[in-house]
């Protein structure tokens, strides 16, 4: 069958740029077989959904009022309007006209939301893919810092909009440009809060690079990895929300969109709840999306893959409480986790995996860190000490969880320690997916701040080139 090209007409992606909310659709559709007028609009805020109301226009069918509470809890049939689908949407409120004497009534009127909906054919293939990404904040730290990387492409763009691509895979590359207003808007001096679309990415083939088309479903593959390691250096959860894929028909010169979709499944944190990261203005962002198909290797261990959101949630969780006891409890669990990844996990040799084995008994907590920072060159040959400070992070993380330290201890110095914990993990990930490049220091921030790692606070100082972490060194 000929692919029927066509350019979606119900609203422009690019409207959506720091929007709170946009409407999708106002006018005549059918749902569950019931013709009516039905409005539908995509709210961001807080919590990106799409949001619909439907009024019957006819009586409708009649209903039994028993089952009406199921209504409640359970998708109804997708929403067809158009070319416009409301994918598994939920009704909230449904309001009816009761029968007499009948457990019988008349649906009126309804109004619920989804996390999906989709413009066109998404089952068609395409060869190019725009996608639509709040909160992303890597761009303003890379133009705050003016990086000019001829690796990298970063440059400006009409009215100092910034723009960067990169070799993504394969013959595939992928842009990203963040307009003036949106650094604005994702400046911490501004005290802004909540989720809004800052920043516009697209995948795609150079004409010259050409070969073939691919599927939605295939291509996302890569983008859940893209942005789960993208999230890392962000600090916090981000993810595309929007999605308009295109195709480039040989005869013609200009692309068709061939859908829009919307899919707000994927957690997105708050722009006041980012927190620092490694990612300073001399850390590599090619470098990092370059790490992609060995984090997506690193990730074919469904054990990898399932713990890694488990340390990215306590990651995240250590490097934004304000509680040196949370903090010491969860980067402590995301040390113990990447040590048994490491050290036993990945750990090809079962002579040394049998040994290291017993470095998992009760007790051995010290043994582990210690371990895994010797294995990724962190030892005092190389003239680094921060294995002096295991047993100072431990005494920490087991006072925060059951205080047993007899030891007197200031706040500013728990810091410390925890500080180092964060530290080593943040360099335990990035050597593990092969980055090379600069990150941050954490022991370079203001002495009177103890807790220096919260968003936009602080000074730092790139700590050294993790290429020169190597072990073989």
């Amino acid at each position: 069958m000929k692919t029927a090209y066509f350019a979606l007409k119900e609203f422009e992606l690019k409207d959506l740029i720091l929007e709170a909310s946009h409407e999708i659709y106002n006018n005549i559709a059918t749902v569950e077989n019931i013709k009516g007028r039905f409005t539908a609009e995509f709210k961001i805020t807080t919590r990106p959904l799409i949001t619909w109301e439907f009024e019957c226009l006819d009586e409708a069918e009649l209903v039994n009022f028993e089952e009406e509470k199921q209504f409640f809890r359970k998708p109804i049939d997708n929403i067809i309007a158009n070319r416009i689908e409301i994918i598994n949407p939920y009704c909230r409120i449904l309001e009816v006209k009761h029968k007499a004497h009948s457990k019988l009534c008349c649906a009126i009127a309804a109004s619920g939301f989804s996390k999906e909906m989709c413009i066109g054919d998404i089952s068609t293939e395409i060869n190019a893919l725009t996608f639509y990404i709040p909160n992303f904040r890597l761009h303003a730290i890379c133009r705050e810092h003016n990086i000019k990387d001829e690796d990298s492409r970063l440059k400006y763009g009409p009215k100092d909009n910034f723009i960067f691509d990169a070799p993504f895979f394969d013959n595939w590359t992928v842009s990203f440009e963040t307009k003036y207003s949106s650094f604005e808007w994702l400046d911490a001096m501004h005290e802004n809060t909540g989720i809004l679309i800052s920043s516009v990415g697209k995948i795609y083939q150079r004409e010259k690079d050409r070969k073939k088309n691919v599927f939605f479903r295939d291509l996302n593959k890569s983008i859940e990895d893209l942005f789960l390691l993208l999230s890392f250096a962000n600090g916090g959860y981000i993810f595309p929300i929007f999605f308009e894929g295109y195709k480039f028909p040989p005869e013609e010169g200009r692309s068709f969109s061939i859908f829009k979709y919307f899919n707000s499944k994927k957690r997105i944190t708050l722009l006041e709840q980012l927190s620092n990261t490694w990612f300073i203005g001399e850390s590599d962002i090619t470098k990092l999306i370059q790490c992609v198909n060995e984090f997506t290797s690193v990730f074919a261990s469904s054990n990898w893959r399932d713990s890694f959101k488990f340390i990215l949630a306590n990651y995240f969780l250590a490097t934004s409480t304000p509680s040196w006891q949370i903090a010491a409890s969860s980067i402590g669990a995301v040390l113990e986790r990447l040590a048994y990844l490491i050290l036993f996990e990945d750990e090809k040799n079962p002579i040394i995996k049998k040994s290291n084995k017993r470095l998992f008994a009760i007790g051995k907590s010290k043994e582990r860190i210690i371990s895994v920072l010797e294995k990724i060159g962190l030892t005092k040959k190389r003239g680094i000490n921060d294995i002096e400070y295991v047993r100072d992070f431990i005494d920490t993380r087991n006072d925060a969880v059951h205080p047993i330290s007899k030891k007197v201890v200031t706040e500013e110095e728990r810091w410390k320690y925890i500080r180092y914990g964060i530290q080593w993990a943040e360099e335990m990930i990035l050597w593990r997916i092969g980055y090379s490049g600069w990150y941050r220091d954490r022991f370079g921030s203001p002495k009177d701040d103890n807790r220096p790692y919260q968003a936009g606070r602080g000074k730092f100082v790139a700590r050294y080139h993790i290429a020169h972490k190597k072990v073989s060194e």
